[in-house]
């Protein structure tokens, strides 16, 4: 889907980040395509929510300090980090989380499809919300790669029995990891525990794979998590 270049435009070259929620905002409003636009400037990640040509799309934005952005920018790099505002990094986790999920399963068709069955399980089950203290997208697409990581040749059948059993006797809080963190010096908070006391009292840490590596989990309570845990019990039968 190609959204228009006299749309785009509006957030060419350094554009402070204000501009992204408001003019470019606006420029979005005037085009027939566009509808049920929100901005939510204040989030933890800033976007924008829309509806393009009946497609539901979440637009975030980050500024990064060069003059021209090509298709060839490698965006895992972690340098383009180091000058960056935290909303920004915030904002390009989403896709270097994903690109670092599918660098670190054995076999991306069949994590795929796993994934895809966990996630319409967890929302038949009424279990899959951030918002509501349960899991999103990230925290369920992690917690599949690891199966997948454990069981590098099992088949789609056998991974999805494993993950209701590996994760019904699973020893919250032991957080679940795809690979060993790495200090990159860039001064960007990280998940420690044994750094940061609020790290200390989340419930049920799955943290993401890159860099600054996050607990995707900090809206889970007790309860959320109680309710989580008996529905993969049952999940085992």
């Amino acid at each position: 889907m190609n959204i228009p270049d006299s749309v785009t435009e509006q957030v060419g070259g350094l554009c402070p980040t204000s501009c992204f929620f408001t003019s470019f905002v606006e420029k979005l409003k005037t085009h027939n395509a566009v509808q049920f636009i929100r901005v939510i400037e204040n989030a933890h990640v800033p976007v924008v929510k829309l509806t393009f040509d009946g497609i539901d799309i979440d637009m975030v934005y980050a500024k990064m300090m060069r003059k021209s952005i090509t298709d060839k920018l490698d965006l895992m790099d972690v340098e383009y980090l180091r000058e960056m505002e935290i909303q920004c990094v915030r904002s390009l986790q989403g896709y270097r989380v994903t690109q670092e999920i599918m660098s670190l399963v054995p076999n991306i068709f069949t994590f795929r499809v796993v994934l895809a069955t966990i996630k319409h399980w967890a929302k038949c089950r009424n279990i899959y919300s951030n918002m509501m203290g349960f899991l999103g997208g990230v925290s369920w697409g992690i917690l599949v790669a690891r199966i997948c990581q454990l069981y590098p040749y099992a088949t789609v059948a056998t991974l999805v029995a494993k993950f209701f059993k590996v994760f019904s006797l699973h020893q919250w809080p032991v957080p679940i990891v795809l690979q060993n963190p790495v200090e990159h010096n860039l001064n960007l908070p990280v998940w420690n525990p044994r750094v940061r006391k609020t790290d200390r009292c989340h419930l049920m840490p799955i943290i993401t794979p890159s860099y600054p590596y996050q607990n995707s989990t900090v809206n889970v309570t007790s309860s959320t998590r109680k309710i989580m845990m008996e529905e993969i019990c049952v999940g085992t039968r």
